[in-house]
């Protein structure tokens, strides 16, 4: 299992207590696991995007810390769409105030596939508010609201926590979360200082050594109740030989308490103040305290408890459930909201020498929960996302094929391909018209059993729908109840074409049906301004899978996929309303599978030429690692095309020959690569010199008589490569069409030297009204040297024109 950690405000932060020593001592621990892969991570704003932290590194700046923290990030960039299908995103630090918002994050992990496992410290915000930072409330309720709707497993410290978010999914109306307990621990292996962690800070020292004083170990803040201490000093016990030490460091909200402290009368009498302490000064202040006070409001888990126990050192605690499950009958208790509640708690130990000892005598007794059991407890937490899947049974063998049809001269002419090139394929189903059968049968005389499911025989008196994605779903949601099909068999068009000889390992490997994907829905725009009816379907197909929160990658891959026809079943019947609403059969099945039964499907890379047809069509985002089907086109074959001068028919050359269309695809891939290597890294640059990615904007103006024209604003310059096609993000203001009254928008673009002689042929796009935000395709000059890039917006309907001229660089 390859697991990431995004530890980016453990090496923001230049202190470790609370969260920030979780964190350090968990993940120290369980990143030398050799059963798992290891990724830490530090999210990089400028790169939007992660930076790999040095698994070895990050344990020996945090264990050893003879290194600076800045050693620990290495220069390796993991991008938030690079993090692989079936891996693990571990979110075990306190990112609700992040700046890489987690209703925008986990959303997209999601959509690849990834499985997000979140540490649940408390729902002190949510259920608490009062006691918390307004925005700190109002970014935690988008944190959990997040994870209620994306995580796939819940982490916590306690049953208190459980309960909690239990009664906020009720309250809610939402289905529990799976979560898991895992307690914490408080022992100090890893240290994360560089400093000697020998050394007590004498001062500190001094101050223990002075008499007796209760330890509150901790972030000043509200919520853990400090006034309540000052109060009890304030009200008895600083008579009777009782001082305080506050520790830690000064948070939100507490200025009035700062105030109230540091100009005390007992201040640095009876009252004393430690700031961020190091690990040695903390464990000493632990060891040597009379007691540890913790009258908080509200806790997770209370992780100073345990600290104190593992001393020696007794407790006195709040009395709220959590507490109680985290202390049991080793601490006392009182009522943190009285004052002389606390003074009778503490003086009933002072005054009591006998029951004092006692206290500490049955700390012995007390068997810590050590952080190597925490973090054996928290993979093992991780792990059961893998344990819980099923897996594809080792027996099954394929035989069947199946094709949704209407074009027998098609078919005919890919039947010879799967003959020679999967043996393993002895039976085809072709659903086809009615009127297609007897032709297919008097023409095929191969080794295969063809087997007919006709469009009567599906519809049953329904009617076939027109459009042409639309009917293609329709009838494969039908056609797949007809008991003519196995329970897995291969899915194809009659155009996909196998390349050489495969084998059933190519659709079904080491217990999973490896689902062939060549895009990710989010990101699919198709033809601008004219959507076809393939895009349609995809846009249709994001919109469900995104509102069921399953993945949305795309797996209408142009190549022979495997289906399990019960899932597919299974999918069809618990959305039955899909079956005719135009949807990619493909994406909601993959989807759909790898989001219920992620064992049962493994997302991988697809491995098919001919998708896209030229490359000009759209950016290739997954790259075929191999080829082993044609997506077949014909005019690739014709004159300047990349298949031109080779035969588009099964002969007795055709493996050479696909040896050869395999070099010339992956050549036209490379090529598209290389353009956008050249724009990525332009894009880079600017927003670097910029802070903006460089886009162009279409927008009105208004001039000095009051009357609207536009204009056209575009970045400072502009950087492609020679003769090849670029994609420029382009936005239009609504208000162009709402202040102007404008309905058509056209726009050109060319490139011209720097004396105006055009170099290139007029680019024309219409603007749609419904996407104003859109990737303009822009194809360079064929020489590399400096010229300028043309924009004009044309508002055809008003007679009125903006216009932007961007020197351009176009390199090698």
């Amino acid at each position: 299992m390859k697991i990431y950690i995004d530890l980016s405000n453990l090496m923001l932060v230049d202190f470790v207590t609370g969260i920030q020593r979780v964190v350090r001592e968990i993940t120290a621990r369980i990143v030398n696991e050799s059963s798992h892969e290891f990724c830490l991570m530090t999210y990089n704003f400028r790169k939007n995007a992660f930076q790999k932290l040095s698994n070895e590194l990050f344990v020996r700046y945090f264990t050893v810390g003879d290194i600076e923290k800045e050693a620990v990030t290495t220069d390796e960039i993991i991008r938030i769409e690079d993090i692989p299908s079936g891996a693990v995103f571990f979110d075990i630090d306190s990112v609700w105030n992040a700046r890489l918002n987690r209703s925008w994050l986990l959303p997209i992990l999601k959509r690849s596939g990834v499985k997000i496992v979140t540490q649940l410290y408390d729902l002190i915000p949510i259920t608490h508010p009062q006691f918390c930072h307004s925005s700190t409330t109002a970014n935690f309720m988008t944190y959990v609201g997040a994870n209620l709707k994306y995580a796939d497993l819940i982490i916590t410290n306690s049953n208190t926590t459980v309960q909690a978010l239990d009664d906020l999914t009720d309250k809610l109306g939402i289905e529990r979360k799976k979560s898991i307990v895992v307690p914490l621990s408080s022992d100090f292996t890893n240290n994360g200082s560089s400093e000697d962690r020998d050394e007590v800070d004498p001062e500190v020292k001094e101050i223990a050594d002075k008499g007796k004083y209760l330890l509150m170990l901790g972030t000043i803040e509200p919520r853990k109740n400090h006034s309540l201490v000052i109060d009890a000093l304030e009200s008895g016990l600083a008579e009777a030989g009782m001082r305080a030490i506050f520790a830690g460091r000064i948070g939100w909200n507490v200025e009035e308490l700062e105030k109230r402290m540091k100009e005390h009368p007992l201040y640095n009498e009876s009252l004393f103040f430690v700031e961020r302490p190091d690990d040695a000064t903390v464990d000493y202040l632990y060891k040597h305290a009379f007691a540890v006070a913790f009258p908080t409001f509200n806790e997770g888990f209370g992780l100073p408890i345990i600290e104190s126990f593992m001393r020696g050192t007794p407790v006195v605690a709040s009395d709220i459930g959590v507490l109680h499950e985290v202390a049991g009958e080793y601490a006392d208790y009182f009522d943190p909201n009285d004052k002389d509640d606390l003074v009778r708690c503490v003086k009933s130990l002072m005054d009591d020498p006998a029951l004092y000892e006692q206290r500490r005598e049955r700390l012995k007794s007390y068997v810590p929960y050590t952080w190597d059991e925490s973090a054996r407890d928290m993979l093992a937490a991780l792990e059961t996302l893998d344990e819980e899947q099923k897996r594809v049974p080792g027996d099954v063998k394929i035989k069947q094929l199946v094709c949704l049809t209407a074009r027998n001269e098609d078919m005919l002419a890919t039947l010879p391909y799967i003959e020679e090139f999967m043996p393993f394929i002895t039976e085809m189903v072709l659903m086809t018209p009615d009127k297609n059968v007897e032709e297919i049968k008097n023409n095929y005389h191969g080794r295969l059993e063809l087997k007919f499911l006709t469009d009567s025989e599906i519809l049953a008196g329904q009617k076939l729908p027109e459009d042409h994605s639309t009917r293609n779903f329709f009838l494969r949601c039908l056609a797949l109840k007809n008991p003519v099909f196995d329970d897995v068999f291969i899915m194809t068009d009659d155009d996909y074409r196998p390349l050489r000889t495969i084998t059933q390992d190519v659709f079904i490997k080491d217990g999973a049906y490896n689902a062939y994907y060549c895009y990710d829905l989010s990101r699919w725009r198709g033809t601008y301004s004219s959507p076809t009816s393939f895009d349609v379907s995809m846009r249709k197909t994001r919109k469900f899978l995104a509102g069921q929160g399953y993945p949305t990658k795309m797996y209408a891959s142009h190549q022979m996929q495997v289906i399990d026809k019960r899932i597919y079943n299974e999918m069809t019947e618990r959305f039955p309303e899909i079956i005719s609403q135009g949807l990619c059969e493909w994406a909601t099945y993959f989807n759909y599978g790898a989001s219920n039964y992620p064992g049962m499907f493994r997302p991988v890379p697809y491995v098919a030429m001919g998708w896209p047809g030229v490359r000009s069509d759209w950016y290739v985002d997954v790259v075929p690692e191999d080829f082993l089907f044609e997506n077949h086109y014909s005019f690739l074959y014709t004159p300047g095309q990349v298949f031109a001068g080779l035969s588009e028919e099964f002969g007795e050359n055709v493996r050479e020959e696909n040896q050869i269309k395999t070099i010339r695809f992956a050549n036209e891939l490379r090529k598209q690569r290389e353009a956008r290597c050249v724009y990525d890294s332009y894009a880079q640059s600017y927003w670097i010199q910029y802070l903006e990615i460089p886009s162009f904007t279409l927008m009105p103006v208004k001039g000095e008589d009051g009357k609207y024209s536009v204009a056209v604003y575009a970045p400072a310059y502009y950087q492609a490569k020679a003769g090849e096609w670029t994609r420029i993000p382009f936005n239009v203001d609504k208000d162009v069409f709402e202040l102007l009254g404008t309905k058509k928008i056209l726009l050109n673009y060319w490139f011209t030297d720097e004396n105006g002689v055009n170099l290139t042929t007029t680019g024309r796009i219409m603007v749609d009204p419904d996407d104003l935000s859109f990737l303009l395709p822009v194809l360079s000059p064929g020489c590399p040297e400096r010229c300028i890039l043309n924009i004009k917006a044309i508002l055809e309907d008003k007679d009125i024109a903006g216009s932007a001229a961007v020197r351009a660089n176009i390199i090698e």
